[in-house]
């Protein structure tokens, strides 16, 4: 038996939690999977781009907006938090079935409202999966642990699109309502697994007094005093910090950047002279390489971290973001758009690796879900100025003869171009942020290496222990 915020509870231990988050993720991921199914909803329910891309937009807002989630993780541990969020997801899903349906309102802003309970749902389990095996694992791993549960939401989309594809045979509705039941029992079951490890140590991780190297520790004692107030930094108590607001508008650039590939996708396709279904390689290629890019980024920000602060990794993610955008501009033709939406793809990946640490890092673990849902909200700004705002309001500017589509290049190519210069200007407040936090993730390196110290030592002398009793 553990504790969970005070109660007790059955404590699993970080490797099960692990398993169980990696799956939880794998559910969460739905969301990408708009494009397959965006066009079919348009065209059935005689929606305009612009109602589409709300329905599109409501969603990715309540997927971001998680402080409801991240201030329950927080208050209530990982388990009351997972186990409401797996309810949502099904009843969002299951709703969102009965007015496709007509058998209650099937208004686009109903539409749009159902399904936001679904990504609140889906946005909430993915908050105590991140959060929980953060807290579990010590700071080395970080990046690497969060890759992995990044990596399977990324992969989620690929798995769920086949399924369609191979059993459904194109039939949405069935699918909707076989998935709003399947997310909501593996959510609730995978949440039972989910739990933190206790933590009997401080912040430094070495007994001063009893370490031979008492001198320079002391001085790591002195520089981790100077940045002190920074860590465990309270929800608004963010707005005291120039940090966050360099890093807020920074992942409004590239977070809204991706979200609007991941929402135009499937009329993109058609624009460019795809048929109706095609739409579902482009979203397997996206999901995939959303895969790669969280994986290779969590592993690189961990193992590269005592030579780039991982600011400088994501000012990466955004140049490849940009670049990609940049190259879909020139794009005519259908078969060139694989190499923009594998770099798309990456990109996007690489930056939702590195935020949850990032978050972690700078303004400590204590309060996490709070503040990583208020920085989820930057996201939310970004897809709805860019996918919503931008991106519908050119492509209805070019239909011609009134109807509810669009044909050609012109469709998205000023788009294109625009959210290219915006990601360069995120690539500008990324890199002023990695000037900005260069001492910060000094001293936090110097923490680690003495946590890293700390846990040989320990192991040296369970070992020695384990010698002497059988010696004994």
């Amino acid at each position: 038996m553990g504790h969970e915020r005070g109660k007790p509870c059955i404590v699993f231990n970080r490797w099960i939690t692990l398993i169980a988050g990696i799956c939880i993720c794998i559910i969460t991921g739905t969301s990408y999977m708009f494009a397959v199914f965006g066009p079919f909803i348009k065209a059935n329910m005689h929606y305009t781009e612009t109602q589409i891309q709300m329905v599109a937009t409501i969603a990715s807002i309540s997927t971001y907006f998680g402080l409801l989630p991240g201030v329950m993780l927080d208050k209530l541990g990982p388990r009351v938090t997972g186990i409401s969020h797996a309810v949502l997801l099904f009843v969002g899903y299951f709703f969102m079935w009965l007015a496709l349906q007509h058998y209650i309102p099937s208004d686009f802003i109903v539409v749009g409202l159902f399904r936001c309970l679904a990504m609140l749902g889906s946005g909430g389990l993915y908050v105590i999966a991140v959060g929980a095996n953060i807290h579990n694992f010590p700071a080395r791993h970080k990046g690497k642990v969060v890759g992995a549960l990044a990596a399977g939401l990324g992969l989620s989309s690929a798995i769920f699109t086949e399924i369609y594809s191979l059993f459904f045979h194109g039939n949405l509705m069935l699918f909707l309502l076989c998935l709003s039941a399947f997310l909501g029992i593996v959510g609730i079951v995978g949440t039972i697994f989910i739990n933190y490890l206790p933590k009997d140590n401080p912040i430094i991780p070495i007994d001063i007094q009893s370490d031979p190297d008492q001198e320079s520790l002391k001085s790591l004692q002195e520089k981790v005093e100077e940045v002190k107030d920074e860590l465990d930094v309270r929800y608004l108590h963010l707005f005291k910090h120039p940090s966050f607001y360099i890093l807020f508008f920074a992942l409004a650039s590239g977070t809204g950047a991706g979200l609007c590939m991941m929402t135009n996708l499937g009329d993109l396709v058609i624009a460019l002279g795809g048929k109706d279904g095609s739409q579902d390689t482009f979203v397997t290629v996206l999901s995939l390489t959303n895969f790669m890019g969280r994986a290779i980024m969590g592993f690189l920000g961990d193992k590269l971290r005592d030579y780039a602060n991982r600011p400088i990794f994501l000012g990466i993610s955004f140049a490849i973001m940009g670049g990609s955008y940049l190259y879909l501009g020139f794009v005519t033709s259908i078969d060139w758009l694989y190499p923009g939406i594998i770099g798309i793809g990456l990109a996007y990946g690489g930056i939702w690796a590195l935020i949850p640490v990032l978050v972690n890092e700078l303004y400590g673990e204590k309060y996490w879900g709070g503040n990583n849902a208020i920085f989820g909200l930057a996201s939310a700004l970004g897809a709805f100025l860019q996918g919503t705002l931008l991106a519908s309001s050119i492509y209805q500017s070019h239909i011609e003869g009134g109807g509810t589509e669009c044909y050609g290049p012109k469709c998205y190519q000023e788009t294109f171009f625009i959210i290219s210069g915006i990601v360069v200007f995120g690539i500008v407040l990324v890199m002023v942020l990695s000037v900005m936090t260069r001492k910060h993730f000094a001293i936090l390196r110097k923490m680690t290496a003495a946590e890293d110290l700390k846990d040989a030592r320990k192991t040296e002398r369970e070992s020695l222990l384990k010698l002497h009793e059988a010696d004994d």
